[in-house]
């Protein structure tokens, strides 16, 4: 996905232009900068959402645990769930990663 921007100039003629308008070269310099920007704060939105989703879960897992009696969860099961949360991280950043890469 790309922002919608015009291709052409307030002349009319074409962005890419001849090399002799001198403009050409930094146009497209400052259009990708603006590109990368854009990708990584989409990036970061996503990762803070992915993080909040994350948290949002383990909170009603522990709720979920405290309803159902577990009041005291046990080493091995808490390094359980961090393994697994770990995986779901490495997973959704691979992921967000392809996403970004198209």
């Amino acid at each position: 996905w790309t922002w919608p921007i015009s291709t052409r100039t307030s002349a009319g003629s074409s962005a890419s232009g001849s090399a002799s308008s001198g403009g050409s070269p930094e146009r497209l310099d400052v259009l990708s900068r603006g590109e990368r920007a854009r990708d990584a704060l989409v990036r970061d939105a996503l990762v803070q959402r992915l993080l909040e989703a994350m948290t949002a879960v383990a909170r009603l897992r522990t709720q979920h645990a405290e309803l159902a009696g577990e009041t005291e969860p046990t080493l091995v099961g808490l390094t359980r769930d961090l393994q697994a949360e770990a995986a779901l991280q490495a997973a959704a950043a691979r992921e967000i990663e392809t996403l970004l890469a198209r």
